[in-house]
């Protein structure tokens, strides 16, 4: 007898049969399809351009008539009555259970997961004694919506996890790794009892990358640090959990830092030359050493600092000084490129000591994007330096001018033709990097907060139209000569 039809061995052959005969053969996915969307035995599936078996087929079961017609609607529950009155006498869900193996009802699924989710719940609180931490099991347990708490995303792939294997490394390592931390005493304006965290996490999960924020159980761990500052302190970080990487990298190793936790602090950069107390000659200082600056804030005022995106300005600018001896006027910083939490630590400090901050960049969309983000970082205390719509066309004819070229086709994509060479007659210069068409709309909506932009006259405006990507390089004699005054 089987089990979803009592039906004898033969008769279960015989529905079998019945129910793979061809005229069938797009019904029953469909079918199935609906009942677990659905949850229940309800709602239509639609059955387009029948053919001849599958119209003689749904005739017989439904006892419709479908002479001349190519579609037909299905009610579920018709179909379910329809298979009861049979001589099988079965019902929809009994045939979907014989046609697919494994199948079973959504009511039943929804169980089954509940039934699932309830042991992994149990499973993960019984991993923690802190009361913080458990609190925030508690409030992970309860899912999404108002209710649920920091980090629920991760939570259900370590339930997945779970699910998979029995148990869930994941969450075993950043829970072991936070009742430790919660048994410290850790102080963060203490430096010696400060854990860098690549050291912390080798001792704790014996791998020194082990709660890095691109594994689950560093992600599970951060989570944790959040909740855990929200219950002790009722200060809610300003986080989403979307893509953990791209967040605020200030705010993120702030909170670590108030749990004793220090992030890297060496790798990150920046190159400073003629900043007194600092960096008289040109040196990479790091995140560690800004952090910990003093003396500069001792010496005479300083009243205007220069900035530049690219090493191969900062090297320019140094290497007049280096040609007589003179020494730099102003300090002059390069974080080449997009600015390192090392550069707008020590901007911050500068900008702070009511330092002007004069900027110049390239002119494509991140060095724009750049000049725009520090402009809106420190308000009146940034200066645009040479990056104006005019700036941009002197940068641009130059740009032409050096590629000696003696006839230009178009601007768009400018290319140089000079010279006499094989073939044509003709020797073809390579293009100017031209702005893509995504480059141009991203470019539209930036608004710079330095200019107006009245009658297309903004730098984004010139670049948009001209279409072409130029660099600090080509502006350089001007900014040595800005710079040594």
């Amino acid at each position: 007898m089987d089990v979803w039809t009592g039906l004898s061995r033969d008769d279960t052959n015989a529905l079998m049969e019945y129910l793979q005969s061809p005229g069938f053969r797009r019904l029953w996915p469909a079918v199935k399809d609906k009942l677990q969307r659905l949850g229940r035995v309800g709602g239509r599936v639609t059955m387009t351009s029948l053919d001849a078996d599958e119209q003689l087929s749904l005739e017989g079961l439904l006892g419709v008539n479908l002479y001349g017609k190519r579609d037909c609607a299905v009610d579920l529950r018709r179909l379910d009555e329809a298979l009861q009155r049979t001589r099988f006498e079965v019902s929809l869900e009994s045939c979907m259970n014989l046609l697919y193996p494994g199948y079973i009802s959504h009511r039943e699924a929804r169980a089954a997961d509940a039934a699932a989710w309830d042991a992994f719940v149990t499973w993960s609180q019984s991993m923690v004694d802190q009361p913080s931490l458990v609190d925030w099991v508690r409030s992970l347990a309860r899912g999404t919506g108002a209710g649920a708490g920091a980090g629920y995303r991760t939570f259900r792939e370590c339930f997945e996890e779970f699910g998979d294997a029995g148990e869930s490394l994941s969450w075993l390592v950043a829970a072991h790794a936070l009742e430790a931390l919660l048994q410290l005493e850790p102080s963060s304006s203490t430096p010696g009892k400060r854990n860098r965290l690549p050291v912390f996490a080798a001792k704790t999960t014996g791998d020194a990358h082990g709660l890095d924020r691109n594994t689950r159980a560093g992600r599970m761990f951060f989570w944790g640090l959040v909740s855990v500052q929200e219950h002790t302190r009722g200060d809610a970080a300003d986080f989403d959990e979307g893509d953990l990487l791209l967040m605020d990298s200030e705010s993120i190793r702030g909170l670590y830092l108030r749990f004793g936790l220090v992030l890297d602090d060496i790798s990150s950069i920046v190159w400073v030359a003629g900043l007194p107390g600092v960096a008289v000659e040109p040196m990479a200082v790091t995140l560690w050493t800004v952090d910990r600056l003093h003396q500069w804030k001792n010496q005479a005022e300083i009243s205007d600092v220069y900035i530049v995106e690219n090493p191969s300005i900062f090297g320019a600018l140094i290497d007049a000084a280096s040609a007589d001896g003179r020494r730099l006027p102003h300090p002059l910083i390069c974080p080449s490129g997009q600015p390192s939490l090392a550069a707008l630590r020590l901007l911050d400090e500068l900008a702070g000591a009511g330092a002007i901050l004069h900027y110049s960049g390239d002119f494509d969309v991140a060095g724009v994007q750049i000049a725009v983000s520090l402009a809106t970082r420190y308000g009146d205390a940034f200066l645009p330096w040479r990056m104006s719509a005019r700036d941009y066309n002197e940068a641009f004819s130059r740009a032409i001018r050096g590629m000696d070229g003696r006839r230009v086709q178009g601007v768009h994509g400018v290319r140089l033709v000079t010279g006499q060479g094989a073939g044509n007659g003709r020797r073809t210069l390579p293009e100017l990097p031209k702005l893509t068409a995504e480059d141009k709309a991203r470019l539209s909506r930036i608004q710079l907060p330095w200019e107006s932009g009245a009658n297309g006259s903004s730098l984004t405006d010139a670049m948009v139209r001209t279409g072409a990507k130029v660099f600090q390089e080509h502006l350089v004699d001007e900014l040595c000569r800005d710079y040594w005054g």
